[in-house]
């Protein structure tokens, strides 16, 4: 029996309460801490001034961060007054949410150590989310985080190790009956341009890991909001190309209206032509493989209000998935996770 990895920090697990294994959702420990009800207080006039004048004192501000100043004052309150909204809905002080925030492409999202912090404060752990890494270096380089409700025993941590050493989904399955919430991730498979995945890929691992592990057991938490991750992978997902190819037809047709015509010749009818020739508009680029699984493990675990708030989230108007096969996918979900939720409403 292998011992204890150096990477736990005891300190965290407290002694179970009770003797016995308990899976994730049977233990009692981890009860999920209810956040304030933001949606109702977007409709109480009274916290909604208050929340205007909080977002309005840090829009005030000369060290508001860039991303949320608007083109003008009210744009800017409007700005801060979504981050105001969801620290009041975590609990946690809107500076500070603030500061953790994130803008890609008009994409609103917020550090991984941001959710780490959410989940330390609203989830009533005995073994907080830990990481162990595997030995490898490179793109094999991987971290299993865990936690659970109650003392993680010993043969836990062997299973842990190997799990992280080998991906073998049966040690998954031993970890879930102990009673132990694991995700494994590589850096092959969460990598992205961020030097940081270079200089300290342990890091990016357990932050990136940690809001995969969160939305698999605990979606409720953190709903649909958007990490620095996976705002990385928006950025880094070729842009729609029919832009540059409109405005090239735009100009030839300028061309041609401003150009004259030779006298005595009949001019030939104006048609859109490109100056060169135009190349198909490339589709836009898949979000990824595993941003994909996230949403799908969120859905999954979804009931019909939060089903109705994911679909609007990810397939209206604003979507922030990268390309109108993934939209159409996770459309797919929505409805058959409603169709699922209907059933066994009907069979209760």
């Amino acid at each position: 029996m292998s011992s204890v990895p150096a990477t736990v920090a005891p300190t965290l697990c407290e002694p179970a309460i009770a003797p016995g294994v308990k899976t994730p959702r049977e233990s009692g420990s981890m009860i999920v801490k209810q956040p304030a009800d933001a949606s109702v207080a977007m409709f109480d006039a009274e916290m909604f001034s208050q929340m205007q004048r909080v977002a309005a004192a840090i829009g005030g501000s000369s060290l508001v961060p860039k991303h949320l100043v608007g083109r003008n004052a009210q744009e800017t309150v409007g700005n801060c007054l979504r981050v105001v909204n969801q620290a009041y809905r975590w609990g946690l002080d809107p500076y500070a949410v603030a500061d953790e925030s994130y803008v890609v492409h008009g994409k609103l999202g917020y550090q991984g150590k941001l959710v780490a912090a959410v989940v330390n404060t609203r989830v009533n752990l005995k073994c907080r989310p830990q990481p162990f890494y595997n030995s490898e270096a490179g793109d094999k380089l991987a971290v299993v985080i865990y936690g659970s409700g109650s003392e993680i025993t010993e043969s836990a941590f062997a299973q842990i190790e190997y799990y992280a050493n080998s991906d073998d989904k049966k040690a998954l399955g031993e970890l879930t009956k102990m009673g132990v919430m694991c995700v494994r991730l590589s850096v092959g498979q969460a990598k992205t341009d961020n030097s940081m995945w270079k200089k300290d890929p342990e890091q990016k691992l357990f932050y990136s890991g940690v809001s995969k592990w969160t939305r698999r057991y605990f979606p409720e938490v953190i709903l649909g909001i958007l990490t620095d991750h996976d705002l990385e992978v928006i950025k880094e997902a070729p842009q729609h190309s029919t832009d540059r190819v409109i405005a090239t037809s735009l100009d030839s047709v300028s061309q041609r209206l401003e150009g004259k015509s030779t006298p005595g010749t009949q001019e030939e009818p104006c048609r859109v032509e490109p100056a060169e020739p135009a190349e198909p508009a490339a589709p836009a680029a898949n979000i990824g493989d595993e941003t994909m699984q996230f949403i799908k493990e969120e859905i999954a675990s979804a009931d019909a209000k939060k089903t109705t708030e994911l679909y609007n989230f990810y397939v209206g108007a604003d979507s922030p998935l990268g390309s109108q096969s993934d939209i159409d996918i996770v459309s797919g979900w929505c409805k058959d996770r409603r169709e699922l939720l209907e059933r066994e409403a009907e069979s209760a």
